[in-house]
């Protein structure tokens, strides 16, 4: 039986399109409906307010790198140690890290990075509707991100969980068709495609 996360997540992550790109407006109120069912609603409330400035942006932005560098709780080394827990398996000291480092910056591109991670949390306690909420807030909020590849690539394969295979494959394409990817994980998305499309012909 799919746990309540799984049933509000397959619920709200859904296209009624074949085109994605097409469909953004609609992910933004479907993803603050499942955020409320599920609890999320703050994740939401971050994200950079309308009519922000680009300039006060990049300032902010800036400064809070500065910050990051000096050993911070969201330094690149601090990020370093949380993937290493998560990835060892000691995910309470991954989650009081991320916590940390989330509360310590207001960069949107050190947060996503700490987001993708979050995300990975998620996917290893099997919280698959919640780490797909975590990243598709990126692909719909901020589609040029630094981390749209990660964060496609993460989205598809929660839908994999979800058994939507269709969807995790239109997901894998848009990751690996982005500018921004890295020819490394373009090629990662393309054979998860290749081994999800004999799934989906069947």
């Amino acid at each position: 039986m799919r746990s309540r996360f799984e049933r509000a997540g397959s619920s709200h992550f859904r296209w009624t399109g074949a085109r994605f790109g097409l469909l953004r407006s609609r992910w933004c109120v479907a993803l603050l409906s499942a955020a409320l069912c599920v609890g999320s609603f703050a994740a939401f409330a971050s994200a950079a307010p309308d009519g922000e400035s680009r300039k006060s942006k990049k300032n902010r932005d800036e400064s809070d790198r500065g910050k990051s560098s000096n050993g911070s709780a969201s330094s690149p080394e601090a990020l370093q140690r949380a993937t290493k827990a998560v990835r060892s398996g000691d995910y309470t000291a991954a989650r009081k890290m991320i916590r940390s480092a989330l509360d310590a910056t207001r960069s949107t591109s050190v947060r996503q990075s700490w987001q993708i991670l979050e995300a990975e949390l998620e996917f290893s306690l099997k919280k698959y509707a919640k780490a797909g909420l975590i990243v598709m807030r990126i692909v719909v909020l901020t589609p040029e991100s630094e981390q749209i590849g990660p964060a496609l690539f993460r989205a598809g394969r929660v839908y994999e969980k979800l058994d939507r295979p269709e969807k995790a494959i239109e997901l894998y394409r848009e990751c690996a068709a982005h500018k921004k990817v890295s020819e490394s994980l373009k090629k990662k998305a393309e054979r998860r495609i290749a081994a999800l499309e004999p799934a989906e012909k069947s």
